[in-house]
């Protein structure tokens, strides 16, 4: 198979999971954001200088 073609396969899959989440985070549709999210990633934020940290399950 072509690597540019590949490349280009794979970096569509990227853009698309990017639209996905921001389209979660914009519309708060939790079933798009967890298909974008491993079950066992971190959701790091940071509010008034303090960080906060939570796991996706509680989250989502």
């Amino acid at each position: 198979m072509d690597p540019d073609l590949i490349l280009e396969q794979q970096y569509d899959a990227v853009i698309d999971l990017l639209k996905q989440y921001y389209d979660g985070l914009y519309r708060c549709d939790v079933s798009l954001l967890k298909k974008v999210f491993h079950p066992r990633a971190q959701y790091f934020t940071a509010s008034d200088g303090e960080g906060m940290t939570s796991t996706r399950c509680r989250v989502l």
